[in-house]
This record gives structure tokens, sequence and C-alpha cells, in this order.
């Protein structure tokens, strides 16, 4: 057994990587939740009524022409059924933009028009609406998430940067 597993001497080199799993283990500030909690997409129509539909549409239809930057330069809300984007979004991506707005994406080119809701809707509306989203999806739409991928590549980084395993031949 002696030389296949190398612990780091310092714990220092471990507690960024530690708290950042605790973190996304425990889904802090993520919008885990399900279009079938009826409750909770009870919720999030009220808020998605009250502050996304003016924009949005009733039934999260779009602006026609949302592909379409308008003489702005911005584009027009999309919609969020299975014929717009928002469905390849993960719940993080998601809640970020709600809560912080377009303009929190920093992507050089893009302006956004979705403004800020962070004064508006508590984490806990902000997870509803974006579960209320998914009612507007297909079921294939639903079942898409990037989440998971994600999460699987960032816990094989975190384990080879903390814990690598080190045999003969290598790192493996």
């Amino acid at each position: 057994m002696a030389g296949y597993i190398a612990v780091r001497a310092s714990w220092r080199g471990w507690i960024p990587g530690l708290v950042g799993l605790a973190l996304l283990l425990s889904g802090a500030g993520c919008a885990a939740g399900s279009a079938d909690n009826y409750e909770e997409v009870g919720l999030g129509r009220q808020a998605y009524q009250q502050n996304c539909a003016v924009c949005h549409g009733v039934r999260g239809e779009g602006q026609p022409g949302w592909q379409i930057k308008g003489p702005d330069g911005r584009y027009p809300p999309p919609p969020h059924d299975s014929t717009g984007h928002t469905w390849h979004h993960s719940d993080g991506l998601l809640f970020r933009i709600v809560k912080k707005g377009g303009a929190s994406l920093n992507i050089p080119g893009f302006q956004s028009g979705m403004p800020a809701f962070e004064q508006r809707l508590s984490d806990e509306e902000i997870r509803a609406v974006i579960n209320y989203l998914k009612t507007f999806w297909g079921l294939r739409s639903r079942s898409f998430s990037p989440g998971p991928a994600l999460m699987t590549l960032f816990l094989k980084e975190q384990a080879l940067r903390f814990l690598p395993l080190v045999r003969p031949g290598g790192l493996r």
C-alpha cells in the first residue's frame, strides 16, 4: 500500500477545495427543485406573473424576433418554453441571471435588457420561478440538465488536485 496514496502535507491547500466541495454538494445558491412540486410551482407562477410576464409573456412565449438584435443592440426577451434556450442552462446560471441580471454574465459585445431582481425577489422566490419555468418545457427538455455533468467534472478535478492516487506508473 505504501506509495499508492499521496497526501498533501499542508491542510491549508485543502481548505478552499473542501469549502467549495461542501457548497457544491449542499446546492447552496442553486435552484435545485422540481417542476412537480406543486406548492413551489404555485409560488413561482405568482412571482413570474407579477415580475416576468410583462416581458417574457404570460405563458413564457417571449417576444417576436427574440433571436434578432433590436435597434438598441439588445435581444428581445426570449421564450421560456422548449422553443427558447432557457432549458439549455443550469439552474445555477438561471438563478444568477434572475438575481443579478443579464449584465452579470459579462459577455463581451453582449448587452442584456434583463434586469436584476435581487431587490424584488427572495432566493426562495427565484428558485420557485425557475421551477415554474420548467413547467413550460417538454419532457425531453426537462430531462436535460448540464448540472450533473459539470458537478462530475468538478469532483474529478478536485479529487486529482487534492487526493491524487499515484502509482509507480504515474497519476491514474
